[in-house]
């Protein structure tokens, strides 16, 4: 193939002409495929420095001779042979053989390449009917990018404001039709695109246990089409997690990827870009009182929602941002959603989504926008078991109306706050009517009692966190928080006896065919993580207390639902029981446990930093005694660090 370098005869000038362009197109070829590996590579994020040149050359060379011998080496018998179509996408996007082992194939082992099985999109003629961009294994919405066309009219765009008055009315009815972006002058690219297909084929899976389809997430990218806020906020985390995903595995695989000037990525340098502009967004909101009174509720909980997950995943080190956004919501729930929570529950005015409020009449809250304020609560709650939040789990208690039931246990922010979850039941029922599947409906009906569990876990969580509050104070009345919360753990656990029973009868041998028994596998631990946590807390209290729970048995339930939860998702499933490995990790004496636990986080590092940063956090405790590892306070931990942990996303 190298034409520069073989002898020819002379030849004539129409000849040479041919010949000199020959080699430009091999040339130009070159080229283009040393720029097809940036592409394929990934991209580093900034802060991790530009890697060296030579591993990039190195693997692009070795791109170009594997193409090079591709028709008649080893990698196959060229053409000829049967195409691909389970391999790993470094092969079929070269067009060669693959022989398809996981999870690195003996060619990208040979060539030092980025061996690619992720899903990926598919691309199609221009009007095929199966659309422009359609994944290769899930069945979505059709995505396609707007044409950027200069000196478009922008009133023809519509204005925000006004559609997002009556967004239930244009929502509902086109739950199962394409997306049309655009609908307020905003224009999608290709790389736009990309970020949507990631937010909701690889991000949003991570925090559900629904088909992507028909969650909450889903409902987002409709309100996506005419909010600003949280369109923006969906193509930031898209974009930051493309980026994140792509320079975790050129560390992985130790190959290069493209970067600008600055030494960021298109796609972080997008997912940037966005967020900012939802930041203004939200302040544009905000500032304005009558702006603010008009607001879509749905949209601003979305928002929110996703700002928080944001910063869990690509904010700084130290967890200010999430701690400045889990304050902000607080305050926003606090001044402008007093009205509506208090008439939260409110059966006969229950609507799945907000509807456009005559001038002068109150607004409702809906069935979507209290399922947000819930996932808002337990991010919350479990940011302050790592001395974060609190706050809104705190105005939630507050502004939700009293319960009838006068117990003395300190239930009442449970009870309070159980009423939205009830509330918010039948949403996706409602949401998608007769589309909804009855595969579906039987599975919201049968996990309803697991979900419970999990509201009242988050709960649990609150007020346990609220007795290191306590703790300095000292003396009785410490002494009978700890007696009350304990009660409470006890009430809890008889109450859903059923479920916690099916658990730990639960073997390997059960698969995730169920999707009770996948539920189960994630949200049982949670509950005893609970437990773990308040033992941790009670055996720091003086004088000391006789606690009826048992921590080693906590913990083995815990570990036993974890290996079958691995064995059965794998690391997607870990992503769900971070915490309570995290939290057993400092709890076990097993060093079996620490072993494991560690090599989970390891995987889990691919999603998200705050996950690498718990592996370290996790690799520097495992060298300390059992008895020194159980001491240590997460709540105080990492105030004098450079760095903070927080694994509140569920």
């Amino acid at each position: 193939m190298a034409l520069d370098v073989l002898a020819l005869p002379p030849m004539s000038d129409e000849c040479e002409r041919l010949f000199s362009s020959a080699k430009l197109l091999l040339t130009d070829h070159r080229s283009r495929l040393r720029m097809d590996v940036i592409e394929a590579s990934e991209c580093l994020r900034a802060w991790y420095g530009r890697p060296e040149q030579k591993a990039f050359e190195d693997s692009a060379i070795g791109l170009m001779e594997g193409e090079a011998g591709s028709t008649v080496g080893a990698d196959g018998p060229g053409r000829s042979a049967p195409r691909s179509r389970s391999g790993c996408w470094t092969c079929r996007t070269k067009k060669v053989k693959c022989d398809e082992i996981r999870p690195v194939c003996r060619r990208c082992v040979r060539l030092k390449l980025n061996c690619d099985y992720e899903p990926r999109l598919r691309t199609f003629p221009k009007g095929s009917p199966v659309g422009t961009f359609v994944h290769s294994s899930l069945d979505f919405s059709r995505l396609e990018p707007t044409p950027r066309q200069d000196g478009q009219d922008e009133s023809s765009c519509g204005n925000p404001r006004f559609e997002a008055e009556g967004v239930s009315s244009a929502i509902m009815p086109s739950l199962n039709t394409p997306l049309q972006w655009g609908t307020y002058g905003m224009e999608l690219g290709n790389e736009e695109v990309e970020a949507i297909q990631y937010f909701r084929e690889s991000f949003s899976p991570l925090y559900i246990m629904k088909k992507p389809q028909y969650s909450a997430f889903a409902i987002m990218l409709r309100l996506a089409t005419h909010e600003p806020l949280v369109l923006h906020m969906a193509l930031a985390i898209g974009g930051c997690g493309i980026d994140y995903r792509h320079q975790w595995h050129e560390r992985r695989y130790c190959v290069s990827g493209a970067q600008s000037k600055d030494g960021s990525s298109k796609y972080r340098t997008l997912g940037l870009r966005h967020y900012s502009e939802a930041l203004r967004e939200l302040h544009t909101i905000l500032g304005d009182n009558a702006t603010a009174e008009s607001a879509n509720l749905d949209s601003l909980t979305s928002g929110l929602v996703l700002m928080i997950m944001y910063e869990q995943l690509h904010g700084d080190a130290k967890c200010r941002g999430l701690a400045s956004h889990l304050n902000g919501a607080a305050l926003i729930l606090k001044h402008h959603y007093a009205d509506i929570l208090h008439r939260a529950g409110d059966a006969d005015q229950s609507v799945p989504l907000m509807r456009a409020a005559e001038s002068g009449s109150p607004r409702h809250l809906s069935q979507f926008c209290a399922r947000l304020i819930t996932r808002i609560c337990g991010m919350d709650a479990t940011a302050s078991s790592f001395g974060l939040g609190g706050q809104v789990t705190r105005v939630l208690g507050e502004r939700l109306p009293e319960n009838d039931d006068k117990s003395s246990l300190p239930t009442g922010p449970i009870k309070r706050l159980s009423r939205l979850d009830t509330y918010s039941g039948s949403l996706y029922r409602s949401v998608w009517g007769d589309d909804y599947p009855a595969g579906e409906l039987m599975d919201d009906l049968e996990n309803q009692q697991v979900f419970e569990l999990l509201g009242a876990s988050v709960q649990l969580r609150y007020l346990i966190s609220e007795l290191t509050s306590l703790q300095p104070i000292g003396g009785l009345a410490v002494v009978d928080a700890v007696r009350k919360v304990e009660a409470t753990i006890h009430e809890t656990s008889e109450r859903h006896m059923n479920i916690l029973d099916f658990a730990s009868r639960l073997t390997s041998a059960t698969n995730n065919s169920h999707s009770m028994v996948a539920t189960i596998r994630s949200i049982v631990p949670i509950y005893y993580t609970e437990i773990l946590d308040f033992l941790r807390i009670a055996r720091n209290i003086r004088p000391p207390l006789h606690i009826k729970l048992n921590d080693s048995k906590t913990i083995r339930n815990i570990m036993n639902l974890a290996y079958q939860a691995y064995q059965h998702g794998g690391d997607v499933a870990m992503v769900r029981i971070a915490r309570p490995l995290f939290l057993v990790s400092l709890e076990t004496d097993e060093e079996l446990h620490i072993s494991w636990i560690l090599e989970r986080f390891k995987g889990l590092a691919q999603f998200g930093e705050h996950f690498a940063r718990a592996r370290d956090f996790l690799e520097r405790i495992s060298l300390m005694q059992p008895e020194s590892r159980t001491r240590i306070d997460l709540r105080t931990a990492f105030s004098n660090q450079a760095t903070s942990i927080c694994l509140c996303l569920m």
